[in-house]
């Protein structure tokens, strides 16, 4: 799997278990889930899901939303929730049964509504983002729709629940439009920020794509105050393909950092880690980068492919960014990842961090999430390829100085398949949802595709930190 499949968007360690006690370790799947601490699960109405493409959210009462498409009939897809218990059940309080679902299908369109990203308001409403199958003359568009806490439709939220944003930069309907929101992100006011792409040309040899950002709203409507029309789209130097992956209100209120993958030549293979930062009218930062604007690059072999999918602002505001890092050709890649000042600047005093799991096939490792633990340690998610064609969930906890935390895991590294527990051959398992409970419980979401055939949702929670009946963690 190579760079392009990470924008489509896009071996457990078990604790013994000894009699009258349970020795666990840091990276150890929790039991207290599922079946030993794995769940597997297709949406209650026997649909399957989305492809690569799921996100979640973790509700303050330890309920997770599970956000990936539903397959109708390919190519019909419409957006979908599933909401769990703690216990990894399915809330049946929730939506139909446990599910909520929405169909786009706008008129002309062959109904692929695919939804990417989601995130949770401080009252229980659930926005999700995406991207919407239009006709010929538009394309696929980005899509946000919101539900109500119950999973019903939020009929107040744009039209009807939905709001859609074209950005149409070419002749869509010889060439085609691909504009898409990756992920979906929420201001301290409430504001709603979509980060994707915008694609002007589709004809392979003249590809060109841009960072996209939305700001919306909470009503659902395109925020006038950012850049006027609520749109921004951004290149890097001279480079005509550009991917953003995440955009989020810094803690300061009063800039956004949104960071992804651009070259910085025409044509060129060789991509870099892009980030820029807006001021809260949408406008560029000219105090962070040059212009607003930073690229870096690991350059480290093959065609040096390098993409930025995730941030967390440190609390003295530097910026730690993790990625897919190209190593080697042909498809050759390794989790990375780069803290910045928050000028911008390579932190001199940061070493590049590069984590290769290599467990077989072409070696394609890649995060998806980062997060900060309640210890500040960070945690990066993703998938790493097992043996050809075969990835699993990928888990990797560092220490604040970048270093593997050795505790975690096999050397500060984790992996999750679908076995044992699910039954079946196991073939596909990719983590592309993260969350962190208060009590440092680690939980990824993300797809299995197993002898069934097709993908369904996979949700595995892992023990962050050991604590002993006395009290003590183990360190």
């Amino acid at each position: 799997m190579g760079k392009a499949d990470v924008g489509r968007l896009v071996l457990p360690a078990l604790g013994a278990i000894g009699a009258g006690s349970a020795i666990a370790r840091d990276g150890d799947l929790d039991r207290s889930l599922g079946t030993i601490g794995k769940v597997f699960m297709k949406y209650p109405d026997g649909s399957f899901i989305d492809s690569y493409n799921v996100d979640a959210a973790l509700q303050p009462d330890g309920k997770l939303l599970l956000a990936s498409s539903r397959n109708v009939a390919d190519p019909d897809y419409d957006f979908g929730v599933l909401r769990l218990l703690p216990n990894g059940s399915i809330d049946t309080t929730f939506g139909t049964g446990g599910q909520a679902f929405f169909a786009i299908d706008r008129v002309g369109s062959e109904k692929g509504d695919h939804v990417v990203g989601i995130a949770l308001q401080p009252d229980q409403k659930i926005v999700l983002a995406g991207f919407a199958d239009g006709d010929n003359l538009t394309g696929q568009d980005m899509a946000v729709v919101r539900l109500n806490a119950n999973g019903s439709i939020d009929t107040a939220f744009g039209a009807n629940g939905v709001a859609i944003v074209q950005f149409n930069l070419g002749n869509c309907s010889a060439n085609g439009c691909v504009d898409q929101g990756l992920r979906v992100n929420l201001q301290g006011d409430g504001k709603i920020l979509v980060a994707g792409q915008a694609s002007s040309n589709q004809v392979a040899s003249t590809y060109s794509s841009t960072f996209a950002i939305v700001r919306l709203t909470t009503s659902g409507v395109r925020d006038s105050t950012f850049d006027i029309d609520g749109r921004v789209t951004m290149t890097f130097g001279a480079g005509d393909q550009a991917r953003a992956f995440r955009i989020k209100q810094l803690a300061d209120a009063a800039h956004l950092v949104v960071v992804g993958g651009a070259n910085t030549a025409p044509g060129s293979i060789n991509s870099d880690f892009a980030l820029a930062r807006l001021n809260a009218d949408g406008s560029l930062d000219s105090t962070f980068g040059v212009g607003g604007k930073v690229t870096y690059g690991f350059d480290l072999g093959g065609g040096k492919a390098d993409i930025a999918t995730d941030f967390v602002e440190l609390p003295d505001g530097k910026l730690m960014v993790c990625g897919q890092v190209e190593v080697n050709a042909p498809a050759n890649y390794d989790f990375g990842c780069m803290r910045f000042l928050a000028s911008g600047v390579p932190d001199p005093a940061f070493s590049p961090v590069l984590v290769p799991f290599d467990f077989g096939g072409q070696f394609s490792d890649a995060p998806l999430r980062i997060e900060l633990d309640p210890r500040g340690r960070f945690v990066v998610a993703g998938f790493a390829e097992g043996v050809s064609g075969n990835y699993d969930f990928a888990l990797v906890r560092l220490m604040p100085d970048g270093a593997l935390d050795t505790t975690f895991g096999n050397g500060g590294l984790a992996t999750f398949d679908s076995l044992p527990g699910s039954g079946v051959t196991e073939r596909d398992n990719l983590a592309s949802g993260l969350a962190i409970q208060p009590d440092g419980r680690i939980i990824l979401a993300g797809t299995s595709r197993t002898s069934t055939g097709s993908p369904e949702f996979e949700v595995v929670r892992v023990i962050g930190d050991t604590v002993f009946s006395n009290g003590f963690d183990a360190f």
